[in-house]
């Protein structure tokens, strides 16, 4: 009776599985087919391989399978909800463990022990920019979640590590003497609140302590270099605010579903003062703008809402998105050329730092083939700044290694 069962249940979970790829082809079979025969080359280095072109076409097809899987999001958010229904504190979902804080919102727990990789790579990487352009490096450690004492909720500290990851990687930066901007040390001198600093249903700090940061990432460039940076550009009481209440739907509410997480406000920051701002993205000529910081820098089609939705998917990245290599020029900024290693943190943390610096180009290492140091040629910057959170430096330490 038991071997009877267990057959019929692998029959219909092999059933299930088929009907699956069946109904994932018909929805989506074209993207598998483009991405297989045509868009797999924007993965490809210059001097591609046979071997080259078979890992970005089997690439395509992972890309693909994550993103679009007929089901994906009813079985994520099934599997949330059977997770938690016991009061379970840790959840798995999508690759990442969570956790749902006190305050409400949700973190991605960071595992495993520090490895000293993470900085020695930026170490290095820093040593090598200044040895072959003579730039300067600056860290933007834009910390994620825990930003007050006693958030995790049951025992769940004992499996996170992040309080200890800041410390040690921070510890060793120092040791390097690289200076360092901490978004923990903005939040608390910028006396912000977890409800505007960080959003519930996603997992990137809010554009308001964004903005607090670079404002603090200027100043540390000035004390560190004298570059005579106008600090007042990204003063918080020179910028106007327009609050689109409950706007964001983010990562962790897809992961979960939206009635197990709040949306959260939406901060849109610009200037009250005058500015010009060129913005541009490498390879993608129609989104080129120019004018005002709002016209040129703000992607207000990302506030639009979901089709049949009363919130926008996309509104964390009206400043840039974090797989677009962007380029911002402002003739009223200080004549420099800054390069910034980023992830998403980074994304609308370059955009602000466009109101105080001639030209800054972003790049997120995991958005292209080519390697940082190509690009650090490209550019040779007079400042590189790493701008990341800890999941990043401790997942892509190759990606930001010196060749």
């Amino acid at each position: 009776m038991r071997k009877q069962v267990n057959r019929a249940l692998a029959i219909l979970f092999v059933g299930f599985i088929c009907l699956v790829m069946v109904l994932t082809l018909a929805k989506y079979g074209r993207n598998y087919a483009y991405g297989f025969f045509k868009s797999y080359t924007d993965q490809l280095k210059t001097d591609n391989d046979i071997f080259d072109r078979m890992s970005a076409r089997v690439y395509k097809l992972n890309y693909n399978a994550e993103k679009r899987l007929w089901g994906r999001d009813t079985l994520r958010h099934l599997s949330a909800r059977a997770q938690m229904l016991p009061g379970k504190h840790l959840v798995n979902i999508a690759d990442f463990d969570m956790v749902k804080l006190k305050s409400g919102g949700y973190y991605n727990v960071l595992h495993g022990p520090y490895d000293p990789t993470s900085a020695n790579n930026v170490i290095a990487f820093a040593q090598m920019a200044e040895e072959k352009y003579g730039a300067k490096s600056l860290v933007v450690y834009c910390h994620s979640g825990l930003y007050e004492e006693d958030l995790l909720p049951g025992e769940t500290d004992a499996y996170d590590n992040l309080d200890d990851y800041s410390r040690l990687i921070l510890e060793d930066l120092a040791k390097a003497g690289l200076p360092v901007t901490d978004s923990r040390d903005t939040y608390v001198g910028h006396g912000l609140t977890m409800d505007k600093a960080v959003n519930k249903s996603d997992m990137h700090w809010t554009h308001l302590l964004a903005l607090n940061t670079a404002c603090d990432t200027v100043k540390t460039l000035n004390d560190a270099f004298g570059l005579g940076l106008d600090e007042t550009a990204l003063d918080e009481s020179r910028f106007t605010l327009d609050l689109y209440p409950k706007r964001l739907n983010g990562e962790f509410a897809r992961r979960i579903g939206d009635a197990s997480v709040d949306n959260d406000d939406v901060y849109v920051l610009y200037p009250a003062y005058d500015t010009h701002i060129l913005y541009e993205e490498r390879g993608t000529p129609e989104a080129t703008r120019e004018g005002s910081f709002r016209d040129a820098v703000i992607k207000y089609e990302n506030l639009e809402c979901d089709e049949g939705k009363d919130y926008s998917s996309d509104a964390y990245y009206i400043y840039g998105h974090y797989l677009a290599q962007t380029h911002t020029h402002n003739d009223g900024a200080v004549p420099l050329k800054v390069l910034v290693i980023k992830d998403s943190f980074g994304s609308t943390l370059s955009a602000f730092l466009s109101l105080a610096i001639g030209d800054v180009y972003a790049v997120d290492p995991r958005s292209t083939t080519e390697s940082m140091e190509s690009i650090l040629d490209a550019v040779q910057p007079d400042i590189l700044i790493f701008a990341c959170c800890a999941h990043t430096l401790s997942n892509v330490q190759a990606e930001i290694a010196a060749d």
